[in-house]
């Protein structure tokens, strides 16, 4: 990890963060018996000094050539990529964030198939009246036209909540709806979810 602070002072930004992760040996998932050789992460994060964030992170796992017969089955082609570009920006009344991401044999239907697809994921709050805080978020995961093996799969969904906290995230009760018009990959749909819950931590 590794952190630049030679930015001009006139450019307001804090300190530029730069993260390299190395990996070897782990699972791939939903394909028994099969490994990833290694993989290597890379992500940056630049930041305003009035709580403005912009990141970019790369992800490359490398699959075995012996284990692509195995591989191809599950809808794999060869190593699994992933690029994402996020921001987010943040008060202390409101937060707002947003990330897109391109992915390459890395997420699967709920038949667990591999694909190629894109993804886009926001989510907000924002304080209303003293402990009473409203939330919303989208999220959609949609592979590339050309993967047939993905069959119908989407997912895309839209949540809006209220949450009273008594204590930040420390401590809050919430309920949320999760407006769902995902697929499976045999055309089902999931259907909506109401949720209700607490946190409370000691």
């Amino acid at each position: 990890r590794f952190s630049i602070n030679s930015l001009p002072k006139s450019w307001r930004m804090k300190p530029f963060k730069l993260n390299v992760q190395l990996q070897g040996g782990e699972d791939i998932p939903h394909v028994p018996g099969a490994k990833y050789s290694g993989s290597i992460g890379i992500s940056a994060l630049l930041e305003t000094k009035k709580e403005h964030q912009i990141g970019i992170a790369y992800n490359h796992a490398f699959v075995n050539p012996d284990d692509l017969d195995t591989l191809q089955k599950q809808g794999m082609s060869g190593d699994a990529q992933a690029f994402i570009i996020g921001t987010r920006r943040f008060a202390d009344r409101y937060y707002l964030g947003t990330t897109l991401s391109f992915l390459e044999d890395q997420e699967t239907t709920d038949e667990d198939i591999y694909f190629d697809g894109w993804g886009w994921e926001m989510f907000g709050s924002y304080n209303i009246r003293k402990k009473w805080w409203l939330v919303g978020g989208w999220n959609t995961l949609q592979p590339y036209r050309y993967e047939t093996l993905a069959k119908n799969y989407r997912l895309r969904y839209g949540v809006l909540g209220l949450r009273y906290s008594f204590d930040h995230f420390r401590r809050m009760i919430y309920t949320e709806i999760r407006i769902d018009n995902s697929r499976n990959a045999d055309d089902t749909a999931p259907g909506n979810v109401y949720t209700a819950g607490m946190r409370w931590d000691f």
